[in-house]
Parts: structure tokens; sequence; C-alpha cells
């Protein structure tokens, strides 16, 4: 571990194989408290007892910074590496009791910035980075294309429907209220998982 980093027992909860090379992992405190919240870009170094070697191997935490529940992390297996995604593969299941870092960030965002650029940096992600992108500028500027094509068949709507516009606006405001309630308590993410847990052919997507 790095100096001065405080150690995290933890268990192994699940494993999942996403393809030939990597598989992800997932983490949960091992006496049932809450895990330290992280920002975007942190890793945590997992210590691997293996055999009279301890390998310290750094990996990049993809889960919500925000859901103290579990972390989780990919490793891509490197057969020529120096042992440990290899001993991650083959050594670790579920319910195994390991040893993690607190998360270290190195590659914190600067909020002082105005902008920050986004490198998809392998030749395997950049037409993902590019999927993504388009994905991502699609989803802003469809709500407003969408909006442009049916602005004067609401408004026709509305006029026919004017009686009823005070009860539409109560129960719109009482929907803000209780998304902003699930929000300011992070349910969302928890409903998201429950989806995924219970649709796990989810994660299979992209």
């Amino acid at each position: 571990m790095s100096a001065g980093t405080d150690k995290l027992a933890v268990t192994v909860t699940e494993v999942v194989p996403l393809n030939e090379l990597v598989t992800r992992f997932k983490f949960q405190r091992t006496d049932g408290g809450l895990l330290p919240t992280f920002s975007g870009g942190a890793h945590t170094v997992v210590e691997m007892k293996d055999g009279d070697i301890t390998r310290l191997n750094p990996y990049s935490l993809m889960s919500d910074p925000m859901d103290q529940r579990a972390y989780t992390i990919s490793v891509r297996r490197d057969d020529v590496g120096r042992g440990g995604s290899l001993f991650m593969h083959r050594q670790v299941k579920p319910g195994m009791k390991m040893v993690i870092s607190n998360p270290v960030n190195l590659f914190a965002l600067d909020l002082r910035a105005k902008k920050h650029l986004m490198i998809a940096g392998g030749m395997g992600s950049i037409w993902q980075g590019g999927l993504l992108l388009s994905i991502y500028g699609l989803g802003m500027t469809a709500p407003f294309i969408l909006a442009a094509f049916f602005a004067k068949p609401f408004l026709r709507w509305l006029q026919r429907h004017r009686s009823k516009l005070r009860h539409m606006e109560k129960i719109m405001g009482g929907m803000l209220i209780l998304f902003a309630i699930l929000i300011a308590t992070n349910t969302v993410n928890y409903i998201a998982q429950a989806m995924l847990d219970w649709m796990p052919w989810f994660q299979t997507i992209g």
C-alpha cells in the first residue's frame, strides 16, 4: 500500500467475467459498514496474498462515487505480466476476504478549469468514445427536436384541456419534489442497482 493510505477489510461479493480478458469484481466491507466516497478517476490498491508473495496492484474504481455500499473494479488479464491480474482471475472468488486501500485519486479534475478534454486512449476504446459522444449529443438535442415538431399540437391540446391544467401542474410539481428527494437521498442509485439485480441482462448492453 502507499505510505499513509488506510486499509479496508473487504469481502468479494461478485465476480463477473465480461469477456475473455476482462472480469469485474465487487467489494463490500466485511464489517458491514459504509465505504468512503471517492471522486472520478480514483483507484484502490488491492492486496493479494499469493503464497509467500504479497502483490499490490492499483485498479480504477468503476462504481458510483457516491454509492458507499460497494466498490467495483474491472481487471484485464495479462498473461505475461507480474502475476497480479492472473491471481485476480484465477484465485479470487465470491466470499473471499481481501484487503484494499482507501481510494486514491491521482487524476482529480481541476474544478477551476473552464473545460476538460476527454481522450479515448486505446485502439479498442476510440470508437467506443466516439459512439458515447454521439449518443450523448443525441440525448441532449433530441428533446429540443421533438419539442419543435410537437409544439403546435401540444398547444392546441392545452387549449382544449385548459380546465384540467391546474391538476396537471399539481401532479407535475409533486413528481418534481419526489424526484428531488430520490436524488438527495441517493435512492435513484439504489433503484438503478435493484433494476440491474432484477434484470442482469441490462449489464450486457454496451
